[in-house]
């Protein structure tokens, strides 16, 4: 969580918008102006995480709380649009897909591919402790 000016809120959802850490972002009420959900396959990746965090200027502070993921649902694949439309996103690439699905238990879920490709890619990136 993130507490920052509400006039940074924007700014600063545009700076961690590309940042391959970050699987969501929330603008939330409260003493925190944003919720940012991460997801991290080693310690290293949530250390170096934690300091781009601190290099930001228009965070006054931040909170980093651990979710147990195994006891949520896996809504990675299927995102509902504002027509009530189901979209499948490629758990790599992210891009919308249909057709072919490719899926494979890569960690602690199963995962799902627009291609071969993107499958091997995000294998690579996953056996070399990227943020997945």
């Amino acid at each position: 969580m993130v507490k920052c000016p509400k006039k940074s809120a924007e700014s600063l959802i545009e700076q961690f918008r590309g940042d391959s850490a970050i699987r969501k972002i929330f603008q939330v009420t409260g003493s925190y102006e944003l919720v940012l959900i991460t997801h991290f396959l080693v310690e290293k990746e949530k250390s170096a995480f934690v300091k781009r965090v601190q290099k930001a200027e228009q965070i006054d502070d931040f909170e980093i709380l651990d979710i147990q993921d195994e006891y949520m649902p896996d809504y990675s694949l299927v995102q509902v649009g504002h027509s009530n439309s189901i979209k499948l996103i490629c758990d790599y690439c992210k891009r919308e897909f249909s057709g072919d699905i490719f899926s494979k238990v890569i960690g602690p879920r199963k995962r799902y591919f627009c291609c071969n490709t993107c499958l091997s890619q995000f294998e690579v990136k996953f056996e070399k402790g990227s943020s997945y």
